[in-house]
């Protein structure tokens, strides 16, 4: 089963809707989705590491690179502008459990964005 991801990104004053399919390839496995946002591109990993379905998803992808490298993602989605800054906390030190380096995570600024 196919499902539609819809982002709304914030920038410059301009708002940008991205549209991506998604699929989970192993049912047993429901919180490793795989997601496109072009119909020729090939589907990248999104595992979601924690969400309390209410509020916020942490949500991590890792690309291999031509077997040299890999190149490493992760996204705090939150329903609201703000979360709670313990929270926030809580979900970098999983991160960092996880081998993960929070120090280069940037906030996106929403200021001039509607409610």
């Amino acid at each position: 089963m196919h499902f539609a991801l819809v982002f709304f990104l914030h920038r410059n004053g301009e708002v940008k809707k991205a549209i991506g399919d998604a699929y989970i390839p192993n049912p047993k496995e429901a919180a490793k989705i795989a997601v496109r946002f072009y119909s020729f591109a090939p589907y990248g990993p999104y595992w979601v590491l924690k969400t309390d379905y209410k509020t916020y998803t942490l949500v991590w992808s890792c690309v291999d690179l031509l077997n040299l490298t890999n190149a490493q993602f992760m996204w705090i989605l939150a329903r609201e502008r703000e979360l709670d800054p313990a929270t926030v906390d809580e979900l970098h030190k999983l991160a960092t459990g996880y081998g993960i380096d929070v120090t280069h995570f940037s906030k996106t600024d929403q200021t001039g964005c509607d409610s």
